[in-house]
């Protein structure tokens, strides 16, 4: 009804806008005004002749509408005022059909007050018009009256109508030559003496005059249409108001019984089931009499009257649900067994899968075999049991193709096990929903039916089998056992209705997680699969390189390749667990016709300190959502920064990336949006954070003198002065560069240790980066050989030795190729002749490829024979002569 009334609003407007935007501007005569404003009625009223038509089509389909809704009021009040209240079932179904109808009803009111204001400015500006046209001289007294015109007009919108229906391609010029004629018959109706009389005082012309009264006659046309649609809006108002006024009256009644229901679920209760033992004869009666109320036969005083909802059509129903339980089970053994095709049959997963596999098959046609016989019935207490039948149906068999997917033969059958008492507990509750059982009876005999189920559970749990479960399998069928237990000791302690609530809500939480692992499951298949050979681009590689890729890829190594992958894992799935929270309460609360209860809920502030921070459900489950996407886009802000760093140093393999700065930018980016993000969801308000961000400011600034300046001399070494993996030196201790925080820099030491410096020492000392420049450190060793060896050829067969460890380690040379390895005269030495091997090497490989240099130079210069001369000094001892002694 929402498009009707659009429509109808934009008939009106058309209708009101009758005279066109251009109108008339000053010409070069009064005559060739009067022709084009002529001309420009005439356009107008048939514009305006087509609009009313189509406005009275639409306006009698409106109105019908507004019947039917009427009789849906009336009938939905019937069943709203009618409920007792003691029968919660019934009252939550009756409210939601009334607060369906309001939110449904689409009965949407027109603005008519600035409708009606816009119509009667019109006419008012027709009737200025018409008074100018009228008195121009020659002076028109006698104007011809208005049940002229209209008898005109009728006749002249009926042939319109009927030429428009013969051939829609003519309707404009046949609406023009229709209102000439009706121009030219109504002339000759006017008084001849009127015109006789005024004859010498004539200041216009004849065709002057022929064409003030053609723009008389479209004026006035035009102005009576005007008035007829104001008086047809003015009578709409009315029945919209009706209505308006009704449907908001079931709807505050209904919204006060919710209440009440609310109230009855989570605060009141009932009687213990302690208490109701003890009056057990006196409850077995009331239950008796409510049994027989609520599902009578309808003989006796009631005569021939047939309700949809008496006992006959219950037992019926249900008759008719299992039989179709048996059509399905026959069909899916036909389909298992005789029409699947042999290699599905002979394979393995199948053939240990196939019990499962069949009562999934069955719960399958079950399903569209009631969902098609649904569409033919028109009992409503059938349709509403089959539809709810069919959702539990569902939910069902969601869980047990999550099992089917994700388990094997053995898990398979310990996963059925575990969920079935809980399941099944499920069913009897849809079966209390499905028959509006009375309050009383479903508190004489939920408590000790959910006890039964509640140790048959447990004892599920308690197997043996259960252990070959995923960790997962093992953990949902133990929050089952939970769910059961705490909905038991509800039960028992009166709130019996609530306990219902919580055993539904976990079925179909139940359902929603099973779908989200077994997604999970289904994309770690895909990555190991599908994603190295997009990653390798369908290259074959051994099974040791498959897991060093894969690992790479979860890092964003190939963000390129796989960010779909990705946003799918760690941003989709985590956001729909969040949302299956409340997703999964408003679906059980809505099988229970509570949904009002529990969506008001949801948007309930809990915490509401106006003009400082708004708390509800609804905003933190929000919030909690955003958490994974902003992960997502922080990852993926990261992962392709690195991604173009590692290119851009495939170019050039001197070009090392220093990616610290540009990732803690990203991260505060990303981080901060959240953080604002989240403070405008929970409402709090601008001048508040000014407030707090103002004091903050000042009172932390002192206290955080210290760290602020680590912050910003973090920003300084970050900003490329120092990069992760760099080499550095400072006051004597040499290591590598873990990370560099806010606050500290982290390094690990040629040993092994982990030594932070504050960022301000650092800052301040004047440290040495041994990979700043290219990553290779300037080494010497010294070597001595013996006096009398010949310095060329012990450079040569070293230089010849050392250049056998020049190797590549990724893309990199250990050696800097250019310089080499050289031998130079270093001294001469007390012993020895003293040489220097200088060579530059990667800092990282230094401290290992020192020691392999020393080894090979010492095993070359003894394979040469080649004396190392040790240190000697020669001792002469002088003998005294006698008499100095």
């Amino acid at each position: 009804m929402k498009k009707l009334s659009l429509f109808l609003l934009l008939c009106v407007i058309s209708i009101a806008a009758a005279m066109p935007a251009h109108a008339v501007l000053k010409e070069q005569s009064l005559g060739k005004t009067l022709d084009v404003l002529c001309a420009e009625l005439e356009h107008s009223y048939n514009e305006q002749q087509r609009m009313m038509q189509l406005y009275e089509q639409r306006t009698t389909s409106q109105h019908q509408q507004l019947v039917r809704t009427m009789q849906q009021i009336d009938q939905i009040s019937l069943i709203l005022y009618s409920q007792k209240r003691d029968f919660t079932f019934d009252m939550a179904y009756a409210c939601q059909e009334a607060t369906n109808l309001y939110k449904n009803s689409n009965v949407t009111s027109m603005p008519y007050q600035r409708i009606l204001s816009t119509l009667n400015s019109e006419v008012e500006r027709y009737d200025s018009l018409i008074n100018v046209l009228k008195n121009m001289a020659p002076v028109i007294t006698d104007y011809p009256p208005k049940e002229i015109v209209e008898r005109v007009t009728s006749q002249s919108r009926a042939q319109q109508q009927t030429e428009v229906e013969a051939d829609s391609t003519s309707s404009d010029s046949t609406a023009t030559a229709l209102a000439v004629a009706a121009m030219d018959s109504l002339l000759e109706e006017m008084d001849e003496s009127v015109r006789e009389e005024t004859r010498d005082l004539f200041l216009l012309s004849d065709n002057e005059q022929r064409l003030r009264e053609r723009c008389l006659y479209y004026a006035t046309a035009i102005r009576n249409n005007l008035a007829t649609t104001i008086e047809s809006i003015a009578n709409d108002k009315h029945y919209y108001d009706l209505v308006t006024n009704r449907l908001e009256a079931i709807n505050t009644y209904a919204l006060k019984r919710y209440e009440e229901l609310r109230a009855s679920i989570f605060e009141n209760g009932g009687q213990n089931y302690f208490q109701v033992l003890m009056s057990l004869p006196s409850m077995l009666s009331r239950s008796r009499m409510e049994i027989n109320d609520k599902y009578p036969s309808l003989s006796g005083s009631r005569g021939d009257v047939h309700s949809d909802w008496r006992g006959p059509v219950i037992l019926g129903t249900s008759i008719f649900i299992l039989i179709y339980i048996a059509i399905a089970s026959l069909l899916s053994f036909v389909i298992l067994r005789w029409l699947l095709p042999r290699r599905i049959k002979e394979s393995t997963t199948y053939r240990n899968k196939r019990g499962v596999i069949g009562v999934a098959c069955g719960l399958f046609l079950f399903s569209v075999a009631i969902s098609i016989a649904n569409s033919f019935i028109y009992n409503n207490f059938i349709s509403m049991a089959i539809g709810i039948t069919i959702d539990f149906t569902w939910l069902v068999e969601v869980i047990l193709l999550s099992l089917i997917i994700r388990l094997n033969r053995a898990q398979l059958k310990a996963g059925a096990r575990a969920y079935t008492p809980f399941m099944l507990m499920a069913f009897v509750v849809i079966v209390f929903r499905i028959i509006f059982i009375p309050n009383n009876v479903v508190n004489l005999i939920y408590p000790p039916l959910l006890l039964i189920f509640t140790i048959w559970q447990l004892m599920t749990i308690r197997r043996r089998n259960i252990k070959t479960l995923p960790e997962s399998d093992i953990i949902f069928s133990a929050i089952s056992f939970v769910t059961m237990l705490i909905s038991c000791v509800l039960s028992w302690a009166g709130y019996t209705l609530l306990a219902v609530q919580i055993m539904m809500w976990w079925s179909f939480q139940l359902a929603c997680i099973q779908t989200i692992v077994c997604l999970f499951y289904l994309a770690s298949l895909y990555e190991k699969r599908h994603i190295v050979k997009i990653i390798t681009n369908g290259k074959t590689i051994k099974e040791s390189e498959k897991a060093d890729l894969l690992a790479k890829a979860r890092k964003g190594d190939f963000i390129n390749k796989t960010w779909v992958y990705d946003m799918f894992v760690k941003a989709i799935l985590p956001v729909m667990a969040v949302l299956s929270l409340l997703l999964s309460v408003v679906l059980a609360a809505g099988l229970f016709d509570m949904k009002e209860i529990f969506v008001n809920a949801f948007f309930y502030n809990f915490v509401d300190k106006t003009g400082m921070v708004q708390l509800s459900l609804y905003k933190i489950v929000l919030v909690g959502g955003l958490f994974f996407v902003f992960r997502y886009i922080n990852y993926l802000g990261h992962s392709f920064y690195r991604y173009y760093k590692k290119t851009k140093s495939k170019k050039n393999p001197n070009y090392r990336a220093n990616l610290t700065l540009a990732n803690n930018i990203i991260s505060i980016l990303v981080w901060g949006t959240y953080f604002v993000f989240g403070l405008i969801v929970f409402q709090v308000p601008k001048s508040g954070i000014s407030l707090i961000s103002a004091g903050l400011a000042t009172g932390l600034g002192f206290a955080m003198k210290d760290i602020l300046e680590n912050f910003i001399y973090g920003l300084s070494l970050m900003s490329g002065r120092v990069r992760g993996g760099d080499y550095i030196e400072c006051d004597g201790i040499l290591g590598k560069v873990e990370t560099i925080s806010y606050q500290s820099t982290q390094i690990i030491t040629l040993d092994g240790s982990v030594i932070a410096f504050l960022n301000t020492s650092l800052f301040n000392k004047n440290f040495k980066n041994l990979t700043r420049n290219h990553s290779y450190e300037y080494v010497k060793v010294p070597v001595g050989v013996a006096y009398g060896v010949k310095v060329d050829e012990v450079r040569e067969m070293l230089i010849n030795a050392l250049n056998k460890l020049i190797v590549n380690k990724g893309n990199r040379c250990i050696i800097q190729k250019k310089q080499g390895f050289k031998v130079v005269f270093g001294d001469f030495g007390e012993s020895s002749v003293d040489l220097i091997v200088t060579f530059w090497v990667l800092v990282e490989e230094k401290i290992g490829f020192v020691y392999k240099v020393k080894e090979t130079i010492y095993n070359t210069l003894q394979q040469h024979k080649i004396e190392i001369p040790y240190p000697q000094r020669d001792i002469y001892v002088r003998q005294l002569p006698a008499e100095q002694q």
